[in-house]
């Protein structure tokens, strides 16, 4: 794939390499990769790798998108499909990665689920090879809610001193 010649991706590379998610990529004829660096994706370090592999098919959008072409997005907000999506087993939008043009131009990301934050940021394109690959360096891993088996973000923990039914 195009980011074996890039070092600051090889935590994500390895890890499209051990879920196999790389042969569905090198399988498909337009796509974008949303592809976060070494130091943006050691939060999903402690995952399983099922759980690694929904997060990171999120991060693949089954059409061709390069700088110029989210710069001039006609709606200010739009959801690409993902190959999360693709897999069935997406609930409640989390297949989706939503776009949006933000503060003069800024570009931001985050998941399609209603309600969640845009906050990951596109830093720059990283390789392209025009209607068939785009990899873009966004800021941040998108990890829909609901996801993961661990409690959200602001979840309350499970009580760990449970009565027992009786």
């Amino acid at each position: 794939m195009l980011l074996d010649r890039h070092p600051d991706f090889s935590s994500m590379n390895d890890y499209l390499s051990k879920t196999q998610l790389d042969k569905q990529i090198n399988s498909r004829n337009t796509i974008t990769v949303l592809a976060v660096d070494n130091k943006a994706i050691a939060g999903l370090s402690g995952l399983n790798l099922d759980e690694v592999r929904k997060i990171l098919s999120v991060h693949v959008v089954l059409d061709y998108y390069d700088v110029q072409k989210l710069s001039t997005l006609t709606k200010k907000s739009t959801l690409l499909t993902t190959l999360f999506q693709a897999s069935g087993t997406a609930m409640n939008q989390q297949g989706f990665v939503n776009v949006s043009i933000i503060n003069e131009g800024e570009i931001a990301f985050g998941s399609g689920v209603k309600g969640s934050k845009l906050d990951s940021k596109l830093v720059k394109s990283v390789a392209a090879q025009p209607f068939n690959i785009s990899v873009l360096q966004i800021s941040s891993a998108i990890v829909p809610p609901g996801i993961t088996v661990a409690n959200p973000p602001g979840a309350s923990p499970p009580p760990t001193n449970a009565p027992t039914p009786r």
